[in-house]
Formats: C-alpha cells, sequence, structure tokens
C-alpha cells in the first residue's frame, strides 16, 4: 500500500512537472506574440512622438508656460487614440493567425481556470472553438483533478475564454480583448515615459 501511494506520488508530481514545463512554454510564446505587437506599437509611437515633438517645438515658441500644459494634455489624448488604434489593429492580426491563435488557446483556458480557483468550472467560448476547448478541458480535468464544463456562447469577436464557477458568481475573462486591454495602463505608463523624456 505505501509503495503505490508513493507510486501515485511520483507519478503526480512528474505529471504537474511536466504541466508546468509546458505552460512554461506557451507563456514564453504569448509573451513573443504579445512583445511582438508592443514593440510594434511603441515603434508606431515614437515616430508619433518624433513627428509631435517638432509640433511642440513650434507651439512652445509662441504659447506661455500654461499652454504647454494643455498641449501635454492633448498629446496624452492623441497617444490614448493610437494606443487604442494599435491595439485594435493587433486584434485584426490575432483574427488572421489561427494557427498562432490556436496555439495560445490551452494557455488562455489554463489560466482562467487558476483565476476562477475551484474544483468545478464553467468555460465559455465562442462555438468556433468549442471542440479545441472541450480538448483542452479534458486534458485539464484529468491532470488537475476539476471538473470543467464548456459552453458555447458568443464571448468575443477575437476568441479566448470566460471561465466561471459553477454558480456563476465569480468569473475571469481571458479573452484576446481582455487581455489587450489588460495591457493598455502598461503601454500608457510607457507613453507618460516617453513624454517626460
Amino acid at each position: 500500500m505505501e509503495a503505490l501511494k508513493r507510486m501515485i506520488e511520483e507519478n503526480s508530481e512528474v505529471t504537474k512537472n511536466k504541466n508546468l514545463a509546458e505552460i512554461d512554454k506557451l507563456t514564453v510564446q504569448i509573451n513573443k506574440i504579445l512583445e511582438k505587437y508592443i514593440q510594434s506599437t511603441l515603434s508606431k509611437l515614437k515616430e508619433i512622438e518624433e513627428d509631435y515633438s517638432r509640433k511642440i517645438d513650434s507651439m512652445k515658441k509662441m504659447i506661455v508656460s500654461n499652454a504647454e500644459i494643455n498641449v501635454r494634455n492633448s498629446l496624452l489624448k492623441l497617444y490614448s487614440e493610437y494606443v487604442d488604434k494599435a491595439l485594435n489593429s493587433a486584434l485584426e492580426d490575432i483574427g488572421k493567425d489561427r494557427k498562432r491563435y490556436l496555439q495560445s488557446l490551452e494557455k488562455l483556458v489554463s489560466e482562467a481556470i487558476e483565476n476562477v480557483g475551484e474544483k468545478k468550472v464553467k468555460i465559455f467560448c465562442n462555438g468556433s472553438d468549442e471542440k479545441e476547448i472541450k480538448k483542452i478541458a479534458s486534458k485539464i480535468q484529468k491532470e488537475r483533478g476539476i471538473e470543467v464544463e464548456v459552453i458555447s456562447k458568443e464571448v468575443s469577436k477575437y476568441g479566448g475564454v470566460i471561465a466561471a464557477n459553477s454558480d456563476e458568481t465569480v468569473f475571469y475573462n481571458n479573452t484576446v480583448e481582455a487581455r489587450l486591454e489588460r495591457m493598455k495602463e502598461d503601454i500608457r505608463k510607457v507613453l507618460g515615459d516617453i513624454l517626460r523624456d
């Protein structure tokens, strides 16, 4: 009996380590995708900064210090609008790259389940993703010993999932749009740094 218990614990540890390695691998892939879009956005933002820098220099000659504050606020608004446009462009690119999206789907599902943090979880997904997500959910159920119910429901234009506990009082939105929205603040911080320089 003790040998069986030890064998189960060893097998569980191997499975856990294997799953953690796979999650790390997927995290790296997703981070590479997101880094590409962030770098593209930052490059475009740098071009905008250079263009507006020239405009600011000519404006400084015509206005007093109070007007400089207004210009800075206007730039923040323009940058914010550009961030929105850049993120929308990133969403379009993600929507066109189904293969990459499917590679990241397991991480999206796993993160969502993890953030709900319960033994019975509902996963809401677009109908086009249902088949793939059911495979992923089945794998996660076996690995983690939890119950996962996959429900086809239009949750996002670009994909991802929304996870909830069984009584739907706790939700975690891990759609592509929600992830990019969470990144917006980081991008705005970078913009703030650019403006200060």
